[in-house]
C-alpha cells in the first residue's frame, strides 16, 4: 500500500518497482489527494513525476525522518 501524503518535502526517497531500484531523489511535491508525487532526482537527473497508479514504490531513506529504512 502506498501512503504518498505522508511523505514530506526535501525528504530523500528511492523509487522501486519490484526489487529493481529505478533511482533516487528528493520530494518535491505532492497533490492534495496524493496521488501524484513531483520528485527531483539524484545526480542532476531532473525532475519527474510520479502518478500512483504507474507501479512504482517509494521508500524512505532518510533514517532523520523516518528512524529506519521503511515503505511509504
Amino acid at each position: 500500500m502506498k501512503h504518498w501524503k505522508y511523505l514530506w518535502p526535501h525528504e530523500y526517497i528511492e523509487l522501486r518497482r519490484g526489487n529493481t531500484v529505478l533511482g533516487t531523489g528528493y520530494v518535491d511535491e505532492t497533490t492534495d489527494d496524493a496521488s501524484v508525487i513531483w520528485i527531483h532526482l539524484a545526480n542532476g537527473r531532473g525532475r519527474i513525476l510520479v502518478h500512483y497508479d504507474d507501479g512504482i514504490d517509494i521508500w524512505r531513506l532518510d533514517a532523520r525522518i523516518s528512524g529506519h529504512r521503511g515503505h511509504s
